[in-house]
């Protein structure tokens, strides 16, 4: 090898090294690899703000809540012990300043991701050094919203013991978690996320869920539409009187509790199975290209219709 190369390879080598050092120690110091060009010149990929902290602080009485968090945060509604309505949370420093009021009888409390306008070269923007910011609302044992109204951009939802006559849940990516709760109307559109409810009641289930698997045990709902992408779908209901349901791909469990004879059926898939109990009268029968399909009809004017691509159909009794 040639000297000129010689030296050459040293000057990078030693380079590469002093480069890897310098991000090594900048990682120590709580810094992410990454450069962003914007407006105000060349900038790291990340920032270290001092995060947004409200420590439990007693609110006004509310009947209706709302929740607009753009940054990653998980929200939980507890229940309080001594009948009064408190709010807590800490929240991501990168971000707006988050607000918050009670007005007319409703909480509204906001955060905003603060857009910073520029092209990364590398690296990511999404580390925070708070490990896990939150937010924590408390009710007094009994409350009754007349509505709740939660947008959530990163992180979990999870509530128990809460009763709302309408509650429309809109989550990007984080698994949410109901028991114990009363609903009239329950939206919920959840993009990457599990679902777990149990022991909850609903007048109304509308629930759109892209990517991630829903179990909803001892749940009872009297109507229920359900959009499924990728995902397991597991319910197991009582006093069901409608449920109409379509899903891309994974299995569908339905375990009624009222006794799966009582309902008239439109269930089909085009790669997978179907199966009922046997006290459900009626065969399973295969179009020309070979899907299983099944149609029954029964006088008592409860339904139950389900597509789905790939996946498995199961129907079941208590």
């Amino acid at each position: 090898m040639k000297l000129r190369s010689k030296l050459i390879l040293t000057v990078s080598l030693s380079c590469m090294g002093a480069g890897l050092l310098l991000a090594g120690a900048g990682a120590l110091c709580g810094g992410v690899p990454g450069i962003l060009i914007s407006s105000e010149g060349f900038q790291p990929a990340s920032r270290s703000e001092e995060p947004y902290i409200l420590e439990k602080t007693q609110i006004d009485p509310f009947s209706a809540a709302e929740m607009d968090l753009s940054c990653s945060a998980d929200i939980q509604i507890l229940s309080s012990d001594d009948g009064n309505c408190y709010l807590e949370y800490l929240l991501d420093g990168s971000g707006q300043e988050p607000s918050w009021e009670v007005s007319g009888g409703r909480l509204v409390l906001t955060q905003q991701s603060r857009s910073r306008g520029g092209v990364f070269l590398f690296g990511t923007d999404i580390f925070s050094r708070d490990a896990n910011p939150r937010v924590r609302l408390y009710l007094p044992e009994g409350s009754v919203l007349s509505d709740l109204e939660i947008t959530s951009s990163y992180g979990d939802f999870s509530c128990s013991a809460l009763s709302a006559k309408a509650a429309d849940i809109h989550m990007d990516y984080g698994d949410l978690t109901l028991s114990g709760s009363t609903f009239g109307t329950l939206s919920l559109d959840l993009g990457s996320g599990d679902t777990d409810i149990r022991e909850t009641t609903a007048d109304t289930l509308v629930l759109s869920s892209e990517y991630g698997n829903c179990t909803l045990r001892k749940m009872t709902v009297k109507d229920a539409d359900i959009e499924l992408e990728y995902g397991n779908f597991d319910l197991e209901a009582s006093g069901l009187q409608t449920l109409n349901g379509t899903s891309e791909y994974g299995d569908i469990s339905l375990i009624l509790s009222d006794g799966a004879a009582d309902y008239s059926y439109r269930l089909s898939t085009e790669y997978g199975d179907i199966s009922l109990p046997v006290s459900v009268p009626g065969r399973i029968l295969r179009d020309e290209d070979g899907e299983p399909f099944f149609e029954r009809e029964e006088s008592s004017g409860k339904s139950i219709t389900f597509t789905t691509e790939y996946g498995n159909i199961s129907i079941g009794d208590q």
